[in-house]
């Protein structure tokens, strides 16, 4: 049945040492269990590790992967880090890619949201990205959306500001609210500004203004 052995002129035979087998019965010398492997119960079988746990030479059981450490085939002899911008799986037997709006490094066992503010560009990520001036996080922290009209912000912002009274923005994305000048006020859309004509009007009227303009 294996899992003894014996010498000349023996009366006994003798049980492997643990982690060591013999391939049948009448063997003269065990053998040990390569990595990857366990000897079985009855000390005949070398038997793998399961994915997600490794032995060495001569083994007894099979160890579980450190933390952020995977196999992805039965009988490894070690286990592998996830790579940035993965996490190891439950079972130890996968490194499973971050989502977008989140990262790692490397060996993690979770992958965590971006700041507020910070984004990243899809799955798999490192790292995140602060959003730029004029524009602010989304709500799956994946995307910069520009501010509205009317609206500006500064780096790495979660919302965008609204501009005070009789100020405006210009451009896509706003990075900040001018005042209107004298003789011109605010519009509805606070993104340009209107001249403001006295009554009556008086003509020519001086040209070219110096600022931009339309008329109502």
């Amino acid at each position: 049945s294996g899992g003894a052995i014996s010498g000349d002129e023996a009366t006994d035979c003798l049980a492997c040492a643990p982690g060591h087998v013999t391939a049948g019965s009448s063997a003269s010398s065990c053998t040990p269990c390569g990595n990857g492997t366990i000897a079985n119960a009855d000390l005949n079988v070398c038997t793998p590790c399961g994915a997600g746990t490794y032995s060495g030479i001569a083994a007894t059981e099979c160890l579980a992967c450190s933390p952020g450490s995977v196999t992805v085939k039965p009988a490894a002899g070690s286990c592998s880090l996830c790579p940035n911008g993965t996490k190891a799986n439950a079972e130890l037997n996968q490194c499973e890619l971050c989502p977008a709006g989140r990262y790692s490094g490397d060996g993690a066992t979770q992958c965590k949201a971006c700041p507020d503010g910070y984004v990243t560009q899809g799955a798999g990520a490192s790292g995140c990205e602060p959003c730029v001036n004029g524009t602010r996080a989304n709500a799956k922290l994946n995307l910069c959306e520009p501010c509205a009209a009317g609206t500006y912000s500064g780096l790495a912002s979660l919302t965008c500001t609204g501009c005070e009274p009789g100020e405006v923005t210009f451009g896509t994305p706003p990075i900040g609210c001018t005042p209107c000048p004298n003789g011109t006020k605010a519009n509805a859309d606070t993104e340009e500004w209107d001249i403001v004509r006295p009554t009556p009007y008086p003509y020519p009227y001086p040209y070219p203004y110096p600022y931009p303009y339309r008329y109502r």
